[in-house]
């Protein structure tokens, strides 16, 4: 058998480096494997629902410990201003005694001469002692009175600013009020508008996977030319519900409320400030929404026709509005008023 032919001088110097500087980064690699995965700082874990403070929240948590700081203030006025009343009476009673006293002292005259010089001298010792006294009485009352004439003004400055950061205060707990609620109507609408939504059917409220139905008329074509929801008489003005604006109508308590144009109900039950809401799906994410009824007469699901009695209204008025996916849309170019 032929061998194949010897490498050349040059050949084997080359591959001997070659292993040399493979061997010398054996121990590299090593202490490498050893070391600690380098990655970016870890990040806290945070629950799944928590929720960053906004700040809003900041605003009113700063308020409030603004408002516990005043009304504490006030509180330490009106004790004072109480502890002054208290003290005022008990001087005021003094001088009082006292200004009798000295009275009846000077009333006397110089009946004591007939004692003696030393009675006499006793005798204008103990009015001038008492007159000492009646002026530092004086003296007592005009700074008790100036004294809570500055603590009533200081009482009025603190219930002013009190009344200004309680109406502040309840400015933004409403606002936040109305954010979270609009939030919420939101979140209602995208769950309706979304197909896939499976929403639950407890109560007889909502629970389908939401299809557009098919109406023989398009919603859209309908714009200027709805007929109202109520056919009773009636007034009606402008209103609006969280992050909708629509029209209320008040109609004699017992009046039925008909579907606008037909489709399918996708929410009936009560709904925070809405009261018994009924949301009906006319396709193409057009809805119209009915509130304030005393009484449901649809459930979640069913198809309903045009001018199909949808409940009846009691004393409140009825919330109507028409949106398209979340938004709410100007009803009067629907209706036609």
């Amino acid at each position: 058998m032929e061998l194949p032919p010897r490498p050349s001088a040059h050949t084997r110097r080359r591959r001997s480096v070659r292993r040399r500087r493979g061997w010398r980064l054996v121990p590299l690699l090593l202490v490498l494997a050893g070391l600690p995965a380098l990655a970016q700082p870890s990040v806290p874990f945070l629950p799944a629902d928590a929720v960053a403070p906004t700040s809003e929240d900041a605003d009113l948590a700063a308020l409030r410990e603004r408002l516990a700081a005043l009304e504490a203030d006030e509180a330490a006025v009106h004790t004072e201003v109480e502890q002054l009343r208290e003290r005022r009476e008990r001087v005021e009673d003094s001088l009082h005694q006292r200004v009798r006293a000295l009275y009846r002292m000077r009333r006397a005259g110089m009946l004591p001469v007939a004692g003696g010089f030393e009675a006499m001298l006793s005798h204008l010792g103990r009015m001038e002692r008492l007159e000492r006294m009646v002026s530092g009485d004086v003296r007592s009352v005009a700074f008790l009175d100036r004294r809570a004439t500055a603590l009533a003004g200081d009482l009025a400055d603190k219930e002013r600013e009190l009344e200004t950061g309680r109406r502040e205060l309840a400015q933004l707990e409403e606002r936040q009020r109305l954010t979270v609620a609009s939030a919420r109507t939101s979140d209602l609408f995208a769950d309706l508008v979304d197909p896939d939504a499976r929403l639950p059917m407890g109560g007889g409220g909502y629970g389908l996977t939401l299809r557009d139905p098919e109406p023989r008329v398009r919603f859209d074509a309908q714009r200027g030319r709805l007929r109202l929801p109520v056919a009773a008489g009636g007034t009606l003005r402008d209103a609006a519900r969280e992050d909708g604006s629509g029209l209320e109508f008040m109609p004699p308590p017992g009046s039925r409320v008909e579907v606008v144009s037909e489709g399918q109900v996708a929410f009936a039950r009560p709904y925070g400030v809405y009261g018994n809401m009924v949301v009906v799906d006319h396709g193409e994410g057009f809805f119209t929404v009915y509130a304030g009824l005393a009484r449901l007469d649809v459930t979640a699901g069913e198809p309903v026709v045009l001018g199909q009695t949808l409940g009846a209204v009691g004393t409140a008025p009825l919330y109507f509005e028409v949106r398209r996916g979340t938004r709410s849309l100007d009803p009067h170019e629907w209706v036609g008023i």
